[in-house]
Order: structure tokens, then sequence, then C-alpha cells
């Protein structure tokens, strides 16, 4: 039996291709067949030069994923196996135990590495630089720091070169037993486990991310924004259900995402660490929760209050410390807080996990914690702002006179953005500058949001409505009033469109998430129309020549931004806008 076998039986996520599915994909129905197959398929998986072939990890990957029970009616055994497991995987090492942690006080943990040590085991153990590690004090085991600036946050251990440890929690005793915690255990060929350990030791900024057979392990600071990123993109594609639970939450950028999911219809449900009948005031999810209304919402304060008084007399434990998301059939988790120091700072680590086995186990501990959970009530009405900013950033963003007010848009980074700015009219004098404001959406950090950004648009609108371009002069509706499209059916992804009023020959300008395209649109029937074909998104259209037509293509639940950029026209043409579902 080989040693990944030996723990594979409990909650185990093997990604060995099956033997049954060779069965009907060839026409063999004896196993003798199967076997053949597997055979040709592990010697091709296994020939000189195969370190790029993606057989190999595949059949190769195992991941168990473990949780806490720190409820008080938990059995010991519940209590004690995750432990009982690191301890069992660091008296099997054989040549080198990694450890990068943020707490590590397990007197049983810290016990199997002076022995792994004496049996001339390599260890290496890196510590946050802020934190006092009583437990350690008298230990001959190596220790460094992380150099100041963040913390180590990372919870990991990778041992020999075929196994790691990760996930949400500490090496502590409050981890380990009182708070509610992931911890990841993953067996890896060498190339994999070798391949994260020199990226742990380190950080490669051109390449902040891990494959790990199907799964992805990504490493901030360094990929800080790419995790942001891969969230929010994630949260904002949702199709089915969204589902988290968190510690810390004071990403507003994501905060305003889960709002526009619930508003699109998607369920939202979210376990947060706290007592009592409202949430904390740091938490960015606060103001928009009380005024989300009927929205399909739920928040709840975790039901953990299993604590300890350690010999410092301060009470430890009984906290909701995941910093995990299920959307629709992907697990996100690790050490990740959804917060702007956990992205620009901290040493952490962020898993993308992709199996059925890892998301139902995920799935069945989120619905064990919400029947524990106490819901948070809120307000029935509904209350969101017209134009809401995800996120206020210190930073100086390049200055230029704006004479009224302007709407800003562009494509440019992991969102598309619409701003509605407004200067002062003294900050004009001279006409030479004006600061327009200090609003990002997070990844950007201010970027995208500033006319000096290469590819940003400028509307800008003087009294009376009068309009004029500051950056571009061919900008739709900057040279009259623009109306509403009569647009009857559309289909982006094959090129065709009816519609009333329009020139048998005139352009068409999109605007999506990709930034401006600009097609050529023809008649070829009365009221049909086509074009050159588009990648099926949202998109508002802008169609005609002098006095412009405007309408929008919806592919799916709408965009935010666009539903943003759509509230500006209306309000300043008073135009009501008819959004059509593509086609395509």
């Amino acid at each position: 039996m080989s040693r990944g076998s030996k723990y594979s039986s409990y909650g185990s996520d093997s990604h060995a291709i099956p033997l049954r599915r060779f069965k009907g994909a060839f026409g063999f129905h004896r196993r003798v067949g199967s076997e053949v197959i597997f055979c040709i398929l592990l010697l091709w998986g296994c020939k000189a030069g195969s370190s790029e072939n993606p057989l190999l990890p595949v059949l190769q990957v195992l991941l168990d994923s473990w949780f806490t029970h720190p409820e008080s009616i938990s059995t010991s055994q519940e209590r004690m196996r995750i432990e009982q497991r690191i301890v069992r995987w660091i008296n099997e090492a054989q040549d080198s135990v990694l450890i990068m942690a943020y707490g590590l006080n397990s007197r049983p943990i810290l016990r199997a590495l002076e022995r792994a040590q004496r049996r001339k085991v390599k260890i290496k153990i890196i510590l946050s630089p802020e934190k006092d590690y009583p437990a350690l004090k008298g230990r001959k085991l190596p220790v460094y720091y992380r150099k100041p600036g963040g913390l180590q946050h990372l919870k990991c251990m990778v041992i020999d070169a075929n196994r790691m440890i990760a996930g949400t929690g500490n090496f502590t005793r409050s981890g380990l037993y009182f708070n509610n915690n992931a911890f990841l255990f993953f067996e890896l060929p060498a190339a994999v486990a070798h391949r994260i350990r020199q990226r742990l030791l380190e950080p490669d900024d051109r390449r902040p991310f891990i494959r790990i057979g199907p799964h992805r392990m990504v490493l901030s600071p360094e990929g800080g924004r790419l995790i942001q990123t891969i969230i929010a993109q994630r949260i904002f594609s949702a199709g089915h259900s969204i589902r988290f639970m968190t510690f810390r939450f004071t990403d507003a950028t994501l905060a305003q995402l889960l709002l526009a999911a619930g508003a699109r219809g998607i369920p939202v449900s979210g376990i947060i660490d706290g007592d009592g009948p409202s949430l904390p005031a740091r938490e960015a999810l606060e103001d928009l929760y009380y005024s989300s209304g009927e929205l399909p919402i739920r928040l709840y304060h975790d039901g953990n209050e299993n604590q300890y008084v350690a010999s410092d007399g301060i009470y430890h434990g009984g906290h909701m410390h995941h910093k995990t998301a299920i959307v629709d059939n992907v697990v996100l988790t690790g050490s990740y807080n959804w917060s702007k120091s956990a992205r620009d700072q901290n040493r952490e680590g962020f898993f993308v996990l992709r199996s059925m086995n890892t998301t139902e186990q995920f799935s069945r501990e989120f619905e064990r914690q919400r029947s524990l959970a106490l819901p948070l009530a809120r307000p029935p009405f509904l209350e969101i702002k017209k134009n809401p900013e995800p996120e206020q950033i210190a930073v100086s963003p390049p200055s230029y006179c704006l004479a009224s007010e302007a709407v800003a848009v562009t494509g440019a980074g992991p969102f598309f953005h619409a701003l509605h700015l407004t200067t002062s009219s003294h900050r004009c004098s001279g006409g030479k500058e004006s600061n327009t404001g200090q609003y990002s959406a997070g990844a950007s950090k201010g970027r995208d949001y500033f006319p000096a950004h290469r590819g940003m648009q400028t509307l800008i609108w003087n009294k009376g409505h009068s309009r004029a371009t500051q950056n571009d002069p061919r900008l739709p509706c900057s040279h009259g009033g623009c109306q509403a499209a009569q647009i009857h059916r559309i289909n982006l992804s094959q090129g065709w469109l009816f519609a009333d009023g329009i020139p048998s020959k005139s352009e068409m300008l999109l605007l999506g998430r990709d930034g401006w395209q600009s097609r050529q649109i023809r008649q070829v029937a009365p009221g049909f129309y086509r074009f050159s074909p588009l990648p099926q998104q949202d998109m508002l259209l802008f169609l005609g020549g002098t006095n412009m037509e405007y309408g929008c293509a919806v592919a799916g639940a709408m965009d935010p931004e666009i539903r943003r950029y759509l509230a500006f026209l209306e309000y300043w043409d008073n135009a009501p806008i008819r959004c059509l579902n593509d086609e395509g």
C-alpha cells in the first residue's frame, strides 16, 4: 500500500483517472482491456521529457480536505484528528520539512519536529516578525523571520518532496481545536512539490501562481492583485450560488460585487466571525447588507463560542477563521483574508480548488456551520445607491481641469469602469488643473479612473447639458443629443440585428469589458442589418451618424458597470433605454 492511500479513505480527493471511463470510451468490456489502456497511458506519461505532460500530475495529485470541530459536543477523536495527522506526516518525513506559519505553538507538532531533526531531517521554520513565540523558547529548532513590511500570514508545510499541508488554520491550540478552519492535505508529484518550495522561499513576481493538478495556488503579495481579480471574476460570473465563510472582510470591491450578484438574482450566503445582532463596523458588507432589502443575500454570525484562557490571561479561539468561498462548483480558500493588507502586504497562500468531491466537502461544512450560526436581520426595503463607489484609496490621481461634470469610462484593467466625476469651478482657475477624486475599484488602484490613463475617454457636460469631449472628439453623444435606439432583436456572435430607423450604411460603436470596438453595419433587408461577429458579452451600442442612437445587449445578468453607465445616459438625456437579451 502506498503512503498516499493510507489516508485516502477519509474525505480524500484522488484525481486518478477511473478505469471504468475507458471501458465505455474504447469499447472494452473486460477488466484486462482497461488495464492495458491504463498501462499505455501511464507509460506515455512517464516517458522521457514528460515534465510538460499534464497526465502525470493528474494521476498523482491527491487532496484531503479536513475541518476542525471546536463544538463542545465533538468527540476527542474529532477534535484531535487533524493535529494527529500533521504529527504523523512529520514523523514520516525523511528529508526536509519547511514551515511558513503565523502561529506555531502546538506541542505535539513541535515535539515531532524535534524528533525529525534528531533523525537528520532538515527543518526550516519561517515566522512573522512582529509576533512572539514563547512555545519555541528553549527548543533548538532553526527559526527565521520574514522581513518587516507585512505579516507572515501563510499557513503551510512542505514535507519531503511529495507532501504539503495548507489551509486557513494556524498550527496552534486555538487553530486546531477552538477555531473553525480548513486544512488541506496534498500528496504531490516531486516536481510540483519542488516548485512550491522554491516559490515559497523565492517569490516570483512574474509567475505568482503554481499549478497543482486541476488546482491552483497563488501567493501574495506578489500575486495579491491576481487573487483579488480571481475572486472578483468568480463572483461576477457566478451562475448558481455564492457561499462564503470569513474571518475578516474589508475589501469593498468584493462587497460591491456580492451586492451586484444578489441584484441579478444569485443567492448569496455568508457566515462571518462575530456575535451579537449586527455586523462589526469594520466589515465592508455592513452598509450594503442593511440596505439590500429583499435581495437574496443572507448573512450569519458564526455559532462558535468555544474559547480557552491561556497563561497570558487572554481568551483564545471561538472564531470563524475561514477565508473560504464556494462559488458554483469552485472552492476558493487559504490564508488570504478579503482585505487590502492581505492583497498588498502579507505573505499569503490562496487556493482555487476544482473538483466535485472537494466542493461537496466544503458545501457540507458550510451547511454544518450555517446550522449553528445566527442569522442577521435587516430592514425589508431596498436602498441601493444609484452610483455606488466600490473603494476609496488614498492615491494622488492625475489632475486636469473639468468645467463641470463628467463621466469617465475605460475598459482597461480587470474591470470595465464608469465613474461620475464632479469638480468645483474655483479649482479650475487658470484652466490648468483640478483633482478628479480618489475613487478606485481596488485592483486598478485608481489608474483606470482618471483621464490621463491611456485608453480613458471622458464625456463632459457643461451647464445646460451641452456636450464636449476632453479626450476624443469621436466619442458617442459628444456633438448632440442621443436617443434610445429602436432595436428589436440582436445576435452579437452571428453579427445581425433587427431595428428601425438606422441608415442603410452606418457605424456602430460598442463598449464592453474589453473596451471600445467598432463595426460597420449594412442593411440587407428592410429592418435587418449585418455586421462582423463579436464575442458574446454585455455591451452598450451606439449606432448612426450625427444623431446617435444607443441601446444595450445583455448576455445574461447585466454587468453592474454597464448598468451604471446606462444610469448616467438616462440621467443626462432623460431617455429610457431598452436592453435586449443577446440571442447568441
